[in-house]
């Protein structure tokens, strides 16, 4: 039985849908296999040191994050907050300074100081 009235028609219509598709992309990074015996040595230092911060310079770096790795940066920052540490200040090919993570109400601008070369002629 068509229900339809003379004038409507019964097919299909394409109509346009907007849609939204969100895509969420976790990626986990794997801290390398000397990063605990490092964190080891940064948390003694930062707590029986002189200093309330504490140099990896780039001998130790390279063992863990190779130099050319384009985001070795960011893998040493994420290093420093796995273990609760902050980068403080990295330059490649020099060293990474880390100290305590501070807690969130007493850092409103946790930025890593940076030390621009140079450029290269």
């Amino acid at each position: 039985m068509n229900h339809s009235r003379p004038n409507e028609s019964t097919g299909d219509v394409p109509l346009p849908i907007p849609h939204v598709v969100r895509v969420v992309r976790t990626i986990r990074v794997a801290l390398p296999a000397g990063a605990k015996t490092l964190a080891s040595q940064i948390e003694r230092q930062l707590r029986d040191g002189a200093y309330n911060h504490y140099a990896v310079y780039e001998d130790e770096l390279k063992r863990l994050w190779p130099l050319n790795d384009p985001d070795r940066e960011a893998k040493i920052a994420h290093f420093a907050k796995s273990y609760g540490f902050r980068l403080r200040f990295y330059r490649e090919g020099l060293c990474a300074i880390f100290d305590e993570q501070p807690s969130p109400k007493a850092d409103v601008s946790p930025q890593v100081k940076r030390h621009r070369s140079a450029p290269k002629s």
